[in-house]
């Protein structure tokens, strides 16, 4: 019942904005997950609304992105990790195994992605996003 009222609410606020919103985004990015996952289709229209719900989120904080970098990245951080849980919650126990094993590989990955940063002093402008990375040393 609890999950009912929820998607309830998300399905008439995600209508209010979803002129704003990129519906073919929102289908690949549903769609890439639930074949990666092997989701069923009540799972794939969860993980639309989901995704769809992200975006309304981040067009909600865009304002801030140059009034306030600091309270737009905190926001922007809050919405994507309440899409993970989100996402989570509507996975099988299998599926969230899998799923947490590649949050784990790309954990990894993304270590030794700035430790490779670390290591060759690349410049500000050649980084991925312009991502401040500390030396080795942890000091500017």
């Amino acid at each position: 019942m609890k999950h009912i009222l929820i998607m309830l609410f998300l399905t008439s606020t995600l209508s209010m904005s979803a002129q704003v919103i990129n519906q073919k985004q929102v289908y690949i990015e549903a769609t890439t997950l639930s074949e990666r996952y092997g989701m069923d289709d009540n799972q794939k229209l969860q993980l639309q609304k989901i995704i769809e719900k992200k975006y309304v989120d981040l067009n909600n904080i865009i304002g801030y992105r140059e009034q306030s970098p600091k309270v737009y990245r905190t926001k922007r951080k809050a919405i994507y990790a309440g899409m993970e849980q989100s996402i989570q919650q509507v996975m099988t126990k299998k599926q969230l195994a899998v799923y947490k094993m590649r949050q784990e590989d790309s954990k990894m990955k993304r270590g030794k992605n700035v430790s490779k940063l670390r290591s060759t002093k690349v410049s500000e402008q050649e980084r991925p996003h312009g991502n401040k990375v500390l030396p080795p040393d942890g000091k500017n």
